[in-house]
């Protein structure tokens, strides 16, 4: 009886939670950003448009080249809604809200409820989810799917080496995973979290196969879009001259672009008006503190995958905006939204479980 009624309150707050991050997402809509962004025109116009005057195509080759998932649901919405501001930008709000639920799950079962009903808090207050999720840009619905895929991952790495059981959950891994790849180019970075952590879970001995299996499906289907990026590669050419001069022999761009990325959490941050008040850090000094001691208690923990599987995709997920232009870039670093705001909460299991204490250690972290 008491696991239902602390059940119960769980489920409250979460629904509590997701109401704020909708009031906090669609409020004044149209109003909050002023006026439409230059990606929302062209993405309403000519993606969108595109697929409303009937064309199926598998890469948007104009303006540099965009993925097709957000489009094609981008167009059906306008379809059934209109092309008002406030319309086109309802389908980020419904994959932020999605990105606050499903980063709440994937919590939950790494840390319990109590940490996963922070983070949540968290991600649905935070300017930088806030931000793209009142734009109409496709860059917020990568993280519903990669953090599907996730939870399916931890869910079959936990089960015992001669498990047979955990196929179908792996291939719905690779199939969610696929479709994250469908969406936004720096997505590619979850090959790397899911290569990185199937590498560590084999070194521990652990079930590392349906990390392979996963992996394998999502690259097959992924195929077809690589292919298409690679025959019009004006995105990568525009803003991957870091990873060209690389390729050259030049290592100093993208040594210089790493360094002001990861000065992004607390010093300076993403210079883009369109998607960030110029220069704003994600976090203020405190909150920057607390995401810190989230990442040394994970360097410190390494040996439980849990803790190794959050640094995998903190490194991973920032491998674009390492190898991209403009530096510290929030669009590009959008793979590793969710786990800054959960290594930013890890902390707060060290202080205690009052709740005073809790709900104190948030209002730090958000910077209140």
């Amino acid at each position: 009886a008491v696991g239902d009624r602390r059940g119960g309150r769980g489920v409250r707050r979460i629904l509590l939670i997701l109401l704020l991050a909708f009031a906090l997402r669609a409020l004044g809509l149209d109003d909050v950003p002023p006026g439409w962004r230059d990606d929302e025109v062209i993405e309403t116009t000519v993606h969108a448009q595109l697929v409303i005057d009937g064309e199926r195509p598998l890469y948007f080759i104009q303006a540099e080249g965009h993925e097709p998932i957000y489009h094609y649901l981008s167009a059906g919405w306008i379809a059934l809604m209109g092309d008002s501001l406030f319309s086109v930008r309802l389908v980020s709000v419904f994959f932020g809200l999605l990105a606050v639920a499903a980063t709440y799950r994937l919590t939950r079962q790494l840390f319990g409820t109590r940490l996963a009903l922070f983070v949540a808090l968290l991600l649905a207050v935070s300017f930088w989810a806030l931000m793209y999720s009142r734009v109409k840009i496709r860059h917020i619905s990568e993280l519903p799917f990669a953090l599907l895929a996730f939870s399916l991952l931890l869910k079959t790495s936990r089960a015992h080496l001669t498990s047979n059981l955990h196929l179908p959950t792996s291939i719905l891994a690779g199939i969610s995973l696929a479709l994250a790849l469908y969406t936004y180019l720096a997505a590619v970075s979850l090959l790397l979290v899911i290569f990185g952590f199937g590498v560590y879970l084999a070194l521990k001995r652990q079930q590392w196969r349906p990390a392979a299996v996963a992996l394998g499906i999502a690259v097959v289907l992924y195929l077809p879009l690589a292919s298409a990026i690679a025959g019009n590669a004006a995105r990568v050419s525009v803003v991957g001259g870091p990873l060209t001069a690389l390729r050259a022999g030049d290592p100093q761009p993208i040594l210089k672009n790493a360094i002001s990325t990861l000065a992004m959490f607390g010093n300076s941050g993403d210079p883009e008006a369109l998607y960030n008040t110029p220069g704003r850090p994600v976090f203020n000094v405190v909150g920057f503190y607390f995401f810190v001691g989230g990442v040394v208690i994970s360097l410190w923990r390494w040996r439980d995958p849990r803790y190794a599987f959050l640094l995998l995709w903190l490194a991973g997920g920032l491998a674009p905006a390492f190898a991209s232009i403009p530096p510290a870039s929030l669009g590009h670093s959008i793979t590793v939204l969710p786990v800054v705001y959960i290594l930013a909460a890890l902390p707060v299991t060290l202080i205690g479980k009052r709740p005073r204490r809790f709900v104190l250690a948030g209002l730090l972290v958000f910077g209140i």
